[in-house]
């Protein structure tokens, strides 16, 4: 009797066979597209991304790329374990899924340009691997000023000071250039007053 329904278990094995198996999957959500940084002012910047999976440990790899490929780019972090104290989740025992995880990013040394934020998650004891890119990307300027709620004044400030300061590191050696010109022009002058004071002597 048992033969008759083999067939019906087995259908019901194909079709529920993958919501029992344990799946990693990686979601990035900040920067997550259309984000303007500004270097100063959004320095670091916290990285933000959901990890959903049955394990408890991962391996995570975070680029910024002009491209959203996987593999390309410019490496954040290589291989940091979620335990580690450089990344930080919401439930370092992964509980619940989804956990959402940051990571503080330094944007010191990059580029002016747009970017997509690259997530790799490697989770060793399921032996299973998960890549998300941001959905669209941000950009990062020395000009910009990084957005804030009404009202609020204080970051304001602090965002117009940074964007001040970036411009000022940014352009110092025209700034130096300038300043020497015009200290060779006055001194020029002074010693064209000289020799002019003499002469008429």
């Amino acid at each position: 009797m048992l033969k008759k329904y083999l067939p019906i278990l087995f259908c019901l094995l194909l079709i529920m066979g993958p919501a029992f198996a344990a799946t990693t999957t990686v979601e990035v959500t900040d920067p997550n597209g259309g984000e303007q940084l500004n270097r100063v002012g959004n320095n670091p910047y916290t990285i933000s991304f959901t990890i959903t999976s049955d394990d408890n440990s991962f391996l995570v790899d975070l680029n910024y790329s002009n491209s959203n490929t996987q593999g390309t780019g410019t490496p954040i972090i290589t291989d940091v374990n979620t335990l580690s104290s450089t990344i930080t989740c919401a439930d370092t025992n992964f509980d619940i899924s989804p956990v959402t995880c940051t990571y503080s990013w330094s944007t010191t040394n990059v580029g002016n340009g747009d970017y997509y934020i690259l997530a790799d998650v490697n989770a060793p004891v399921a032996a299973e691997t998960d890549f998300d890119p941001s959905d669209a990307t941000f950009n990062v300027d020395s000009f910009y000023v990084a957005t804030y709620e009404s009202g609020d004044l204080d970051n304001v400030t602090i965002d117009l000071v940074g964007t001040f300061l970036a411009v000022i590191v940014d352009n110092i050696v025209i700034l130096v250039t300038l300043a020497i010109l015009l200290i060779v022009v006055l001194r020029s002058k002074q010693i064209t007053s000289m020799i002019m004071g003499f002469v008429r002597r």
